[in-house]
């Protein structure tokens, strides 16, 4: 008899919120109508479709300019938290962000059903390691992986303690720093900017990210989730 195709549970989750315009919202159902899961199909995975979450829109807020649209991320990042929880339970998750904001929502929901720190490869042309203190525009996808890691609990109430630990991350891709970000980006487990992976090619750059996230401690490989941000 052969084996069962292995499983891979989706959802997305359209938000905006934490952006600095409101088409990434779309990213979920433009992904959905491009042929990502006719594609996994063809792959010879069994897709466990979920439902995409509700809006989390896009506003500009300018009365809160050190943290923009805080209440409707914060209201995401709880959202993707839950929902992980149970999606992780039918399989490989691959969720359809969004902006940034959304990782801490995706691997605080993950830490809660494995129950052990996950690891995170972050892949990303900025840090988005800026806290409301030092960020230059207020911007919460800017402040995306800080947010992560506990760093901006003031500002956005899901996230008072760590969805993952510093030493648990592998930064990969970065191209400019803010001066901020110039303290934090040392705790991480691998900081590699973007000129570097390049020079050591995409194999040995993904060895050193996932070897950077276990740190012998980290979870096991089979309840990682994997994200797609469009911001």
């Amino acid at each position: 008899m052969p084996p069962s195709p292995a499983k891979v549970a989706v959802f997305g989750v359209p938000s905006a919120a934490g952006g600095r315009a409101p088409g990434l919202a779309d990213a979920p159902r433009s992904l959905r109508e491009a042929g990502l899961l006719v594609a996994l199909r063809a792959a010879g995975l069994r897709v466990v479709n979920l439902s995409d979450l509700s809006l989390f829109p896009y506003r500009d807020d300018p009365e809160h300019p050190k943290a923009r649209n805080a209440e409707v991320v914060a209201c995401a990042v709880r959202a993707t938290a839950d929902e992980m929880t149970r999606a992780l339970r039918e399989g490989f998750t691959v969720v359809l962000g969004g902006d940034c904001t959304l990782v801490a929502g995706r691997v605080g929901g993950a830490w809660a059903v494995l129950g052990e720190p996950v690891g995170l490869v972050y892949l990303d042309a900025n840090a988005d390691l800026n806290t409301p203190e030092t960020s230059p525009s207020g911007t919460l996808s800017g402040m995306a992986l800080a947010l992560a890691l506990g760093r901006c609990r003031d500002a956005v109430s899901a996230t008072s303690s760590p969805a993952v630990l510093p030493e648990h991350v592998a930064l990969v891709g970065y191209r400019e720093l803010d001066p901020g970000e110039r303290q934090p980006i040392g705790d991480l487990g691998l900081a590699l900017p973007a000129a570097a992976a390049k020079a050591l090619g995409m194999k040995a750059t993904a060895a050193l990210a996932l070897d950077a996230v276990q740190n012998g401690d980290g979870p096991d490989p089979h309840g990682w989730a994997h994200e797609i941000d469009l911001d």
